[in-house]
This record gives structure tokens, C-alpha cells and sequence, in this order.
């Protein structure tokens, strides 16, 4: 377990609860992450379609038709401490999403101390905004993740990039074509994390920040956000880098 990853549990305060994680630019890496660094009973899951889950995740995997999925994660939590669990999908390439109060049922029937949720989708860009259904939370969500790559800061907005970009456009007021600054990407996270339970904490995760450079860039972003309101906690950091510094900025 990478120190890195130590520092990301507690920076984004991921030990206990549900946390859902959403945004683009490293989610699901995020999510793997975290699982790796975490001691206790951790739950991996999605709302949302997700793609297999990586050899390299330590973890029972259970994929199951809806209706058998509740009984076999059971089974999967008696014996393992990280289990990964899905829905079977028609569609190739992905696994689908588990109904969100069901997850939350099965964080209490596990007795995990974490569960870790995919709660949108992406498309593997670096940058979002949420669609009309947007982000898929559990019941009883106790923190929100909103990731984004600060190195789409002074690239110019396109599909390459931002999943949706007329929704990126609308929330964002940068349209494509235009240079993407770090009140653009502030203002991209703060849709992402969409209506929350209360006392659900919000955390946003400014992503591959692998070097000085970026590391400057990701603070100008925590500035753009934290003074708008509604984040209080900005993390600066590269979840697939190893070394690369964990920064927080707090409101």
C-alpha cells in the first residue's frame, strides 16, 4: 500500500460511510485506489455501468443477474474483505449498475466499513458535466467525490476532452473551441456533485497533478472553488502516480 494512497483515504475522508465518487478524469482509478489503501471491509460498486473490474483490484468479484446479486455478495463478504460487485449487462464490455437503495442495503448486510460507488459516467474524458439524471447516489450517502484532470486547464474545449460538451458549455460558459481555465474546471465540479444528502461531506479531486506545474495549476483551481462556496475541500493529487504529493486546500 503506497503512502499516496494513505494520504488520499484520509484527504478525501473515504474510511467509513458510503462514498460515491463522480466527474470525469479518474474515477474509477480513484475508486481502485482507495479500495488498495484501505485496511478494513470495503465494498466496490456502481449505480452506473461500469467496465470489469481490473485484475489488479484485490477483491472477491461477484457479477449477477439483479435479482441473485444481494445473495451472492453475501456469500462473497463472509470470507473476503474487499468484495467488487456488479450487475450482468447485455452490453458488451460493461458491467451494469446496481439499483442504488440496494447498495445501500448491502453496506449494512456486509458490514463494510467503506462502500465505494462509480455514481456516473464519462466516457473515459477528463472533464463533465451531469446529465438531466445525474450523478446516481445512494440512500444515505455519507460523501461525494467530484473528480477532474487539471491538465485539461489551457486545452481547448472539445469532445476529446469533456464528456458532453454542450453540457460542459452550459454550466461552464466556456464553449468549444475556447481555452478551459481553472474557473471553467471549478465551476464543472461544482455541477458534478449535484443535490446531496445532508450532512453527505463534498470533496472535490483535482487529478493528475503529477508534477510542479500542475500541482500550481490544481491550487489556482482549489482557489476558483473553494471561494464559491459550496466545496469546502479542494485535494490536489495523481491517484496513478506514485510519489506524486497530496495537497489539501479547506475553505
Amino acid at each position: 500500500m503506497a503512502a499516496v494512497d494513505r494520504e488520499l483515504l484520509d484527504a478525501l475522508d473515504a474510511r467509513r460511510g458510503i462514498v460515491s465518487v463522480v466527474g470525469a478524469g479518474g474515477k474509477k482509478s480513484t475508486l481502485y485506489a482507495l479500495a488498495a489503501a484501505h485496511g478494513g471491509r470495503v465494498g466496490v460498486t456502481a449505480t452506473v455501468h461500469i467496465p470489469p473490474f481490473p485484475a489488479t483490484l484485490d477483491a472477491a468479484r461477484v457479477v449477477a443477474p439483479a435479482a441473485e446479486l444481494a445473495a451472492a455478495v453475501m456469500e462473497s463478504a463472509a470470507t473476503a474483505r474487499c468484495v467488487a460487485y456488479a450487475c450482468e449487462s447485455t452490453k458488451p464490455g460493461r458491467h451494469a449498475g446496481v439499483a442504488p437503495e440496494l447498495v445501500a442495503q448491502l453496506h449494512s448486510r456486509g458490514a463494510f466499513d467503506v462502500t465505494l460507488v462509480k455514481a456516473d459516467g464519462a466516457r473515459r474524458r477528463l472533464l463533465k458535466a451531469p446529465g438531466p439524471h445525474e450523478p446516481c447516489l445512494v440512500p444515505g450517502s455519507t460523501g461525494v467525490v467530484a473528480v477532474a484532470s487539471v491538465q485539461v486547464v489551457g486545452q481547448r474545449l472539445s469532445e476529446r476532452l469533456a464528456h458532453h460538451v454542450d453540457r460542459v458549455e452550459q454550466v461552464t460558459g466556456c464553449r468549444a473551441g475556447e481555452v478551459l481555465t481553472p474557473a471553467h474546471v471549478a465551476l464543472a465540479l461544482q455541477a458534478c456533485v449535484g443535490e446531496v444528502p445532508p450532512g453527505c461531506r463534498v470533496t472535490a479531486l483535482i487529478n493528475m497533478a503529477d508534477d510542479p506545474r500542475w500541482h500550481e495549476v490544481a491550487g489556482e483551481v482549489a482557489g476558483e472553488l473553494l471561494a464559491r462556496g459550496r466545496i469546502g475541500r479542494a485535494v490536489a493529487a495523481s491517484v496513478t502516480c506514485p510519489g506524486a504529493p497530496v495537497r489539501v486546500f479547506e475553505a
